[in-house]
């Protein structure tokens, strides 16, 4: 796996990377007055990587440290071994202003300097927030961390910026990307770009957003010009465009998420007929914009949300208070899209007592 980084550093790998995969390493002292706190931020430094930890070692005498590493595979007469390494050549993190690290570092024998903001060109710090966010889900298995070569402007085009707000990532900003086959977040951590996989739909807190505004750029359909939609169905329009890939489907799921509360609430409220009426708008959409493929693929939400409105209406169609010209306008519209949409396997075998 080759490493990627938004400033140039050297990598430190050593031998043949065959099987790669990011974790990290955290150096824990007790804390010492003035040196670290919960407003105290981060700064980092780069050293020879040999020197890494003696130079690593020192400091975790006076600061709080981490090292992202990676775990690399080496085949040596035929045997595979394990090794572990800094993700970054040199790359350590440090606990301290940047006035206390300068002075500290001055006394080491090795030369070392802080990094700059390349942006400002003064010292580059990490907020503690936000580099407890980093290690935390540097530390999390399910993650996969990398840092990239490119600034953080470099996606911004033609993709939307969104905030996470939930799961480990919470307070996140940056940019949803696929990147080899799978979808990442990429965002900054103090002067650098790294990319985060592990991005479900409930990450997106504006996917409304971000789907109006992909539906309002789409073209206009060629439709039926008699073909006139309710207000409840112009409006659950708009929670639609077609989407291109997993990505897009992720957010459409998300933006549904609003639907099938409303439609739970109908049918709290007893007024079936509209939730019929969403429920069958909401699959109808789905069944005419998505490919097959992205229906298949269950980590975008979108079978999930498929299968929600699925079982409504199976619960309509079983509810005894539902009377029975509904369940039978239901069940004719069940009918249609298990004809036309075989991709939703809409489920046809519900109860009609």
């Amino acid at each position: 796996m080759s490493l990627d980084s938004s400033d140039t550093f050297s990598t430190a790998a050593e031998g043949k990377q065959v099987i790669g995969r990011d974790h990290s390493s955290l150096s824990r002292t007790p804390e010492l007055p003035g040196s670290t706190g919960h407003d105290t931020p981060w700064v980092y430094l780069f050293t020879h990587r040999s020197r890494v930890e003696q130079v690593n070692s020192l400091l975790s005498k006076r600061f709080e440290t981490f090292i992202h590493r990676t775990v690399i595979y080496q085949k040596n007469n035929k045997k595979l071994s394990k090794k572990e390494q800094p993700t970054i050549s040199g790359l350590i993190f440090v606990h301290t202003t940047a006035a206390e690290g300068r002075q500290f570092i001055a006394d080491l024998p090795y030369g070392l300097h802080l990094a700059n903001n390349y942006s400002t060109g003064r010292t580059a710090e990490i907020s503690h927030k936000e580099m407890t966010m980093f290690m935390r889900m540097a530390n999390a298995t399910s993650r996969d961390v990398r840092f990239m070569l490119n600034p953080l402007d470099y996606y911004a085009e033609s993709h939307q910026r969104i905030r996470i707000t939930s799961g480990d990532l919470a307070g996140c900003e940056g940019y949803i990307v696929r990147l080899h086959r799978d979808r990442r977040l990429i965002t900054t951590i103090g002067n650098m770009t790294v990319a985060i996989s592990g991005i479900t739909k409930d990450s997106f807190e504006n996917a409304e957003e971000y789907v109006a505004g992909r539906h309002d750029n789409e073209p206009a359909p060629a439709t039926d010009s008699n073909i006139q939609l309710s207000p409840i169905q112009e409006e659950i329009n708009r929670s639609f465009f077609n989407p291109k890939d997993d990505i897009d489907a992720m957010a459409i799921a998300k933006a549904l998420d609003h639907w099938h509360l409303h439609c739970r609430l109908l049918c709290s409220s007893h007024k079936y007929d509209q939730a019929i009426e969403v429920s069958q708008c909401v699959l109808e959409q789905i069944g005419s914009r998505f490919p097959a493929r992205l229906i298949a693929t269950r980590a975008n939400g979108i079978a999930d949300a498929i299968a929600a409105f699925d079982t409504i209406q199976t619960a309509l169609l079983a509810n005894p208070a539902v009377d029975a010209d509904n369940k039978a306008r239901l069940t004719v519209a069940r009918e249609a899209l298990a004809l036309r949409y075989p991709a939703l396997h809409i489920n046809l075998d519900a109860s009609t007592d």
